[in-house]
């Protein structure tokens, strides 16, 4: 397979347009839209839906863009290596990590990493611990932080740390008392929860289901920075970690209630579990999981604990 091509077919893709992506590589359009065209042909798939509203992946080109990111990480780090020898760290990283998680964790794993290996470029997706899962599983992540992640094949699971789950609201959204609340107060209050199957819509799924309980999400919202804008305005209650409480600039503003019995959600680093896995992510791995448990002994990860 054409490597040249197959750029070209990633690029159009990402642009969703022939003549876009030909703008983005300088070269012409009838140039690129030939070359696709060659690559389809010794796929014999389709890749892309032409229309006059643009270019669209089929199940096939779906496939190979799944694919293709990783195939051109491996090239670039192989020629990389080449031309600087194996005892430079050189190449992409992409990793997925949850807002409050990145907030407390990017900036001391970036500075140490970037410290030791320079020419490694890092690419940081944001989003909840369930869409990051997807997307490693997909292979268009390198490596992933998630809470409370299903054991998959293909991904290898190493947990991290446990972090105190919380009901945060507007003072007064969460009656009187300072206590922790039972799962069977927390059901009757308007919640504001992400969408199955989230870690956090699981856990609290699973605590009401031990009490014959089901929870009815006043909002339904896969976003922390739009459920925390939600919480402020007083349109709901919701369940977040001190992490993502100062991710979503919330710490002072709102009341803090525990869980009873106090709740944990188990942090791991979720790796692509490969016969030959990148050396860049082993080492990053490595950092991080150094990293984490420092700030967990040092106690400068808020309502952290130990993966027990």
């Amino acid at each position: 397979m054409d490597l040249r091509a197959l750029r070209y077919f990633r690029t159009v893709a990402e642009c969703g347009s022939f003549s876009r992506a030909s703008e983005m590589l300088r070269i012409s359009q009838p140039a690129v839209s030939r070359t696709i065209r060659e690559l389809e042909a010794e796929l014999g798939k389709e890749l892309l839906e032409r229309g006059r509203d643009g270019a669209r992946l089929t199940e096939a080109g779906r496939i190979l863009f799944e694919h293709s990111a990783q195939l051109l990480r491996q090239v670039e780090q192989a020629a990389s290596d080449v031309r600087r020898g194996a005892t430079v760290l050189t190449g992409r990283l992409t990793i997925g990590m949850p807002p409050g998680v990145g907030h407390l964790l990017a900036p001391p794993l970036l500075a140490r990493f970037s410290a030791a290996h320079e020419q490694v470029e890092i690419k940081i997706v944001g989003g909840f611990s369930s869409q990051l899962h997807d997307l490693l599983a997909r292979r268009q992540l390198d490596l992933a932080f998630a809470h409370d992640p299903l054991p998959q094949r293909g991904l290898k699971v190493t947990p991290l740390l446990r972090e105190e789950v919380f009901v945060v609201g507007l003072p007064g959204s969460l009656g009187g008392g300072t206590g922790g609340l039972p799962s069977a107060e927390i059901v009757k209050l308007p919640l504001i929860l992400p969408s199955r199957p989230n870690a956090s819509r699981r856990l609290l799924d699973a605590w009401a289901a031990r009490e014959g309980l089901w929870i009815d999400a006043r909002y339904e919202v896969d976003d922390h920075v739009i459920t925390s804008g939600l919480v402020k305005r007083g349109l709901g209650v919701s369940l977040m970690t001190r992490a993502t409480l100062a991710a979503g600039m919330l710490a002072g503003e709102i009341d803090i209630r525990p869980i009873a019995p106090r709740a944990y959600w188990p942090l791991a680093l979720v790796e692509l579990d490969l016969p030959s896995p990148s050396g860049i992510a082993t080492e990053f791995a490595r950092i991080a999981r150094e990293i984490v448990r420092e700030m967990t002994e040092q106690g400068s990860w808020p309502g952290a604990i130990g993966p027990g």
